[in-house]
């Protein structure tokens, strides 16, 4: 099974050549992750997005109450609305490289 880890820095460099600073890496990277390892889950391996947005919609604050960045400003409070994107790109990212490999 992939593991983020093994995949952050391409992630990261994806991510930011896609997005540069409009969407810094450093405020999302939590959101990707969440999105990349539920997608791993066994309760989600076989489903796509669409079918787990609700189960993770309602996992997301037992995770995170607001995923906590750094940026110029201080602290940023960023929620499942915020970032509901990220986590599908993390999502559907991870399910592309299991589907690599099996």
């Amino acid at each position: 099974m992939p593991r983020f880890e093994a995949y952050a820095d391409r992630c990261r460099t994806d991510w930011e050549a896609r997005y540069g600073q409009s969407k810094p890496w450093a405020e999302h990277e939590e959101a990707y992750r969440y999105g990349w390892e539920s997608a791993l889950h066994d309760r989600y391996r076989d489903r796509e997005y669409h079918e787990a947005e609700s189960d993770l919609t309602d996992s997301w604050p037992k995770r995170f109450s607001a995923v906590d960045t750094t940026g110029t400003t201080g602290a940023l409070k960023r929620t499942w609305e915020d970032l509901k994107e990220t986590v599908r790109e993390g999502y559907d990212r991870a399910r592309m490289e299991f589907n690599k490999r099996t």
